[in-house]
């Protein structure tokens, strides 16, 4: 059911109007699952390309590690919101920025050395449009690193049911077998378009578009519930 006041919005919409609260939630990319996780891996997995992708850049975070990390490196930083980008301009130095559906991405074929798409596949509406973009630009031996709040413990319905004094959080997992498209209130007022979709639903559109799984990475932080599912990929040659 859609929130009242947004029957008919854009998901550009959507995420112009959650860009204040994305970036304070953010906080600089000050948060472990960045400084422990997400940072690590693009440093290593991303030193010495030549042409980056950041698709779903949001405030630009990412994007500017990639290019701190690759001085001589070409890194386009994309986003469907333009407030999103704003704070992008503002928060990146030598980034280019451009503004598009990551279903409809404005690059040529194999534009790209290796693509990076930090939780924006599980708020886009086709999967398929979108995987089949990210393979068409990408070069083959290009790499893809994925990632997304994790299927199962971010299933609807999903969520803590008691702290645990010795043994930590004790997680609910709600249902995951019915893969839903709905609004969800992830603040008071705040709404964001959340696709939930099985492992087996991601991996095989990975696959289909032409690209191998190297690596799976579920990596708890804070917790003993691993929030995020990271996926490293590569274009198989043709």
């Amino acid at each position: 059911m859609k929130a009242k006041g947004y029957a008919t919005i854009s998901a550009r919409e959507l995420w112009d109007d959650l860009s204040d609260w994305w970036a304070k939630m953010l906080k600089g990319g000050k948060r472990p699952e960045y400084e422990e996780v997400i940072y690590p891996l693009v440093d290593a997995l991303f030193a010495g390309e030549k042409i980056v992708l950041d698709l779903g850049t949001g405030t630009g975070l990412i994007a500017q590690r990639l290019g701190n990390i690759s001085k001589n490196a070409m890194i386009i930083g994309s986003d469907i919101s333009y407030a999103q980008l704003s704070y992008a301009q503002r928060n990146t130095k030598g980034i280019k920025l451009v503004q598009h559906d990551a279903q409809c991405i404005p690059f040529a074929d194999e534009t790209f050395d290796a693509v990076v798409c930090s939780m924006v596949l599980e708020h886009t509406e086709s999967l398929t449009e979108a995987m089949s973009e990210i393979a068409r630009v990408t070069r083959e031996g290009g790499v893809f690193l994925v990632f997304i709040n994790h299927p199962i413990f971010q299933s609807p319905g999903s969520g803590p049911i008691e702290a645990r004094s010795n043994h930590g959080l004790k997680w609910g997992v709600g249902d995951y077998l019915i893969e839903t498209s709905e609004l969800e209130e992830i603040s008071e007022g705040k709404y964001v378009q959340f696709e939930h979709r099985m492992l087996g639903t991601y991996f095989n559109a990975f696959a289909n578009s032409g690209f191998m799984i190297e690596q799976v990475i579920e990596k708890p932080v804070k917790s003993d519930i691993p929030m995020l599912l990271i996926t490293v990929c590569r274009k198989l040659l043709s």
